[in-house]
């Protein structure tokens, strides 16, 4: 990865430290298209299956996820609240129990990372199934 490449005496400075118990310092993230990569730090569940997500820029977005969980493998989710109460950030993203996670550029954006720098993600947003079709 070009990343690693490029920050490799920075990631083995930062192994040292790590390795003998010192604070590591922040490397630069990756970047895509010139825009850093947001990814989600933290999940707070709400009512009617909207989460609160700190995302890696500080921000704070509300996202109602309750026409994404379609289909039998996140039946659990939808029929059973505490099971969805259980979300919780791995690797960027929103997973639950059994490996059930949803894309974070679904969850940030509502589709693909848009090429605009400028652009943030909306502080709150209905996120749609890419279908379109209505909940059965």
């Amino acid at each position: 990865m070009e990343w690693a490449a490029e920050h490799q005496a920075e990631l083995a400075e930062d192994w040292c430290r790590a390795s003998s118990g010192e604070p590591i310092v922040r490397i630069a993230p990756l970047a895509w298209n010139g825009l850093t990569m947001l990814t989600i730090r933290s999940v707070e569940t709400l009512d009617d299956y909207w989460l609160r997500l700190t995302l890696s820029d500080r921000t704070t977005i509300e996202r109602d996820v309750s026409d994404l969980l379609r289909g039998p493998v996140f039946e659990g989710l939808r029929t059973n609240y505490a099971e969805f109460r259980q979300a919780r950030v791995r690797h960027g993203s929103v997973e639950w129990p059994g490996d059930l996670d949803l894309a974070p550029e679904a969850l940030i954006w509502d589709g693909p990372v848009p090429h605009d720098s400028s652009r943030r993600p909306p502080a709150r947003l209905v996120l749609h199934h890419p279908t379109g079709e209505p909940v059965r």
